[in-house]
């Protein structure tokens, strides 16, 4: 996964069995199944049939972009901006899922399809295509999950992109609550929560302003360790 290790991944894949839900790792629909214009089941790869009364599709998003085909406008994976929302074309802006700004983290071009980002791009293009001279901070990306009282919140790199880079895992597997922080360059530039996840937004603060970790006060590992203590 992009988004989950096999740690977290693990944990939220028992909370869901739990829930009565069955899960069919490495198996995709071939076909569907009907009688009389209703939903009877899904026929899947390995020639297994699951009965169903309905279908939901949850395929994730590509951007649009073939009608731009020969403009220098577009590129695989969407439509690149800089900082102001700008095209490769100066008079002509972008936001929202078509696009690709910049990431936060690394400054290089990255996609995040997600309602917030395409609203805050969407004013700064607006307000610099009335004249204005706002800039988009770029993406931290950031996902959430929730089931049922068992929460999952990440953002920021899923791995170092360097060699000196870190992880740190702290795992308390009764409770079911895990942190996983990656560190890179003396900044903390990604985290896992699971479980316990009220904290998420004091860790996305010290992301998004890439505040220096100057030195641990305490192990990542101990219980006591929380985001007051990421620099001294």
């Amino acid at each position: 996964s992009r988004i989950l290790d096999p740690v977290s991944a693990d944990l939220l894949m028992q909370v869901i069995k739990e829930k009565g839900i069955d899960l069919h790792l490495h198996s995709w629909p071939e076909a569907i199944l009907g009688k009389q214009g209703r939903v009877t089941g899904v026929a899947l790869n390995d020639n297994r049939e699951l009965k169903a009364q309905a279908v939901i599709f949850s395929v994730g998003v590509e951007p649009r972009v073939e009608f731009l085909a020969g403009t220098n406008l577009a590129e695989a994976g969407g439509i690149r901006v800089d900082s102001f929302m700008r095209t490769s074309v100066p008079e002509i802006f972008a936001a929202g899922d078509c696009c690709l700004p910049h990431h936060l983290i690394t400054g290089q071009p990255a996609a995040f399809h997600i309602w917030p980002a395409a609203v805050a791009q969407g004013q700064v293009a607006g307000a610099n295509m009335a004249g204005g001279r706002r800039r988009y901070d770029g993406i931290l990306p950031q996902n959430s999950i929730s089931l049922k009282g068992f929460r999952i919140i990440t953002g920021g790199h899923f791995a170092p992109d360097t060699a000196d880079g870190e992880i740190y895992t702290e795992l308390d597997l009764p409770r079911r609550r895990y942190r996983r922080l990656v560190f890179q360059e003396g900044r903390l530039v990604g985290v896992t929560l699971v479980g316990e996840v009220e904290q998420a937004g004091i860790y996305f603060q010290v992301m998004a302003q890439k505040l220096p970790v100057r030195g641990l006060v305490a192990d990542p590992k101990s219980k006591d360790f929380h985001p007051g203590k990421l620099w001294g």
